[in-house]
């Protein structure tokens, strides 16, 4: 089983009989890190990460394992995290631990905690367990509390000041006295919390709180601003919300029965069971707001996009025509549009997570910016479609027609394109890392400066702003990338075994550690290319251009070198090249003066412009070779194959040309001319029996 160092980790696969050693090790960090690669390996992976949860792991492994998961953006690994909560952690001697300056109280269990008038400013409380805690008078301003179980505690007189309280239970907590201005309560549940007319709170939070709590009922509501308010199960039965501010908030299993809605902000609103049975939403806004299972009546009022999207969302889209529907900023997630026409229809940034699109016809559709992490989009039709920007992490698209896709920046992290048709797709700067593109079409693709490869990614970065799921190595392996423009794309660590990249750019890319065993590179360019490391066994380099190419490393054995232009490339002593071609490699690159090249296989090599005057190459094989503009004055040819070599612009002067096979050679018709005399010269010779070394002399000027 291999061992691995924190050194190593940047540069791994993340297979999982490297993650299972690095997960169990004791450096945290790397273990962290290893996590964060699981979740790409679907069922398997999701049955390693369960036999993790049931081992005894410490917290920081635990913890890290939990946000992974839940911030997968997967429902099944998010519905694993929900099914194993992180364990709360001991805090031991509280007291001595505040004293000595302790502040990292995340998911600490404090459950009936005695911590009144303590000074926690500052401290981070994330997740901790607070269920019926003595906090009164406790200094908790600009505390990190999100999250946390506050429900039943002691609050009376608390400094709550800045504090972060998003997302926290505050269920039946006192607050009496308390002092909660500029604290952030986004999402936080505030029912049945206990204030005081000294109770401070900016003004928004207090009418949330009256509002989830049934005071002042009936009130005008209008203009309100309710934005990120956690309101779920909340009465609002004809309340007047009129142009009231409620984007992202959380009405889940509201009842909004009968309620004026008109031009209200509900984008990323959270609408989940809500009932809007007799609602007036004309002119709202319902942006990336979840409809799901909505009680929506013949008398809901509810423009004609939104009231589509909820029948979208709601199982109701089968053998539907959409064929130009706009469905912009809608949100779609998890909705089964499986064969469904949509056709030319507007899908710009609208939220497609996990959404079934299979067989669907998406032809000219516009989808920039849209989010189809973990959707099913096999065998779909996304021809001539724009997904510029858009995010297709762990997308499946195998066998989807992707012909002329515009796919610039788009984030195709572990998608699946299996036999998938990129023909003519424009994927410039996109992310392709532990994308699977085995038996892809990909001619003509223009991946120019996208990110195949893996470096550059940290596996030791926990804190990135999006988990490197993805990092085992991409594979093209048999992709037909056939004129494809990859020219600085990140290639490195990448599968490429057996690809056709026949004529593909790939100009000063960055190929390093990949591996293109048997792949075909013919009249590929690779000029200036970082090939250090790089798997070229038997690959067939015709006519590719090599010049300035990095090759320290590289393993080149078998590999068909005829006609490349190894003119600058960087060898090492590693590099493992078959004598012909390092031969080829030391004339162009070196100083070839005075060398006995008598007998050398140099047939299909690339010479052209070389300096071989007065070289001797008596009985060499040069047949087919590029002599373009070669210096081969005063050479010895004697007896040498110089059948189909391409000798125009060179230099013959004197050059011994005795018994030389210049068979379909391609010549200047100066020395055509004076061939052809040497040739009947050495006729006259035979008859008369005398026998002169033939040479070429140089050619009489022209009389002017």
């Amino acid at each position: 089983m291999p061992t691995v160092t924190d050194k190593d980790l940047g540069n791994i696969d993340c297979s999982l009989e490297i993650l299972q050693p690095v997960l169990r090790g004791k450096d945290p960090r790397s273990a962290n890190g290893a996590i964060k690669c699981f979740s790409h390996y679907n069922g398997k992976g999701r049955e390693l990460l369960l036999q993790t949860l049931n081992q005894p792991l410490d917290w920081e492994k635990q913890f890290a394992l939990w946000t992974t998961l839940m911030d997968s953006g997967d429902p099944q690994l998010i519905q694993i995290a929900k099914a194993y909560p992180v364990t709360l952690r001991p805090v031991g001697d509280l007291g001595a631990k505040l004293e000595a300056g302790e502040r990292d109280f995340r998911w600490a269990d404090l459950r009936k905690a005695n911590l009144s008038q303590r000074d926690l400013s500052g401290a981070d409380l994330r997740g901790a367990n607070l269920n019926r805690a003595r906090l009164s008078q406790v200094n908790l301003s600009h505390a990190n509390l999100s999250g946390a179980n506050l429900t039943q505690a002691d609050l009376s007189g608390a400094d709550l000041n800045g504090a972060n309280l998003s997302g926290a239970n505050l269920l039946g907590t006192n607050l009496i006295g308390a002092s909660l201005l500029g604290a952030n309560l986004t999402d936080a549940n505030l029912r049945w919390v206990v204030i005081s007319p000294k109770t401070q709170m900016d003004p928004k939070w207090h009418l949330v709180w009256t509002i989830i709590n049934g005071v002042a009922q009936g009130e005008s509501l209008a203009q309100a601003d309710l934005s990120g308010a956690n309101l779920e199960r909340a009465d609002l039965r004809g309340r007047d919300l009129t142009r009231a501010n409620l984007r992202g908030a959380r009405l889940a299993a509201a009842n909004l029965r009968g309620a004026n809605l008109s031009q209200a902000n509900l984008s990323e609103a959270n609408l989940e069971g809500a009932d809007l049975t007799q609602a007036n939403l004309r002119g709202a806004k319902l942006e990336l707001a979840n409809l799901r299972r909505v009680l929506v009546s013949s008398e809901t009022q509810l423009d004609p996009k939104w009231r589509l999207v909820w029948e979208l969302v709601n199982g109701r889209a089968q053998a539907r025509n959409l064929i130009y529907a706009d469905l912009s900023r809608a949100n779609l997630s998890q909705a089964d549009l499986s064969g469904v026409k949509l056709t030319g229809a507007s899908l710009v940034e609208a939220d497609l997570r996990g959404t079934n699109l299979s067989g669907a016809n998406l032809r000219w559709a516009e989808l920039g910016k849209a989010n189809l992490s973990q959707a099913d989009l096999r065998g779909a039709n996304l021809s001539q479609t724009n997904l510029n920007k858009a995010n297709l992490e762990g997308t499946n698209l195998c066998g989807a027609s992707l012909i002329k896709a515009e796919l610039v920046r788009a984030k195709l992290v572990g998608a699946k394109l299996v036999g998938a048709k990129l023909i003519g797709a424009n994927l410039s700067k996109a992310s392709l890392v532990g994308t699977d593109l085995r038996e892809a079409n990909l001619i003509g693709t223009n991946l120019s400066e996208a990110k195949l490869g893996r470096s550059g990614l940290n596996l030791l970065d926990v804190n990135a702003p999006s988990p490197l799921r993805y990092l085992s190595q991409t594979d093209l392996s048999g992709a037909d990338l056939r004129k494809a423009n990859l020219s600085r794309a990140d290639l490195s660590q990448v599968k490429l075994i057996g690809a056709n990249l026949s004529r593909a750019s790939l100009s000063r890319a960055d190929l390093s550690g990949a591996d293109l065993s048997a792949a075909s590179l013919n009249k590929a360019k690779l000029g200036e290319a970082n090939l250090t490391q790089t798997k070229l066994g038997r690959a067939k380099l015709r006519n590719a251009y090599l010049s300035g190419a990095d090759l320290s490393g590289a393993n080149l054995r078998g590999a068909d070198l005829k006609l490349a232009n190894l003119r600058r490339s960087i060898l090492s002593p590693e590099t493992q090249l078959d004598a012909k071609w390092h031969l080829v490699w030391e004339l162009v690159n070196g100083r070839p003066d005075n060398r006995n090249l008598e007998g050398a296989d140099l047939s299909g090599a690339n010479l052209n412009w070389i300096d071989l005057g007065g070289v001797k190459l008596v009985g060499a094989n040069l047949s087919g070779a590029n002599l373009i503009g070669a210096n081969l004055s005063g050479a010895d040819l004697s007896w040498a194959d110089l059948s189909y070599a391409n000798l125009e612009g060179s230099n013959l002067d004197h050059a011994t040309v005795e018994g030389a096979n210049l068979k379909g050679a391609r010549l200047d018709f100066k020395w055509k001319w004076i061939w052809l005399s040497l040739w009947l010269k050495g006729l006259a010779s035979i008859w008369f029996d005398h026998r002169d070394t033939l040479y070429l002399p140089p050619p009489t000027p022209a009389k002017r």
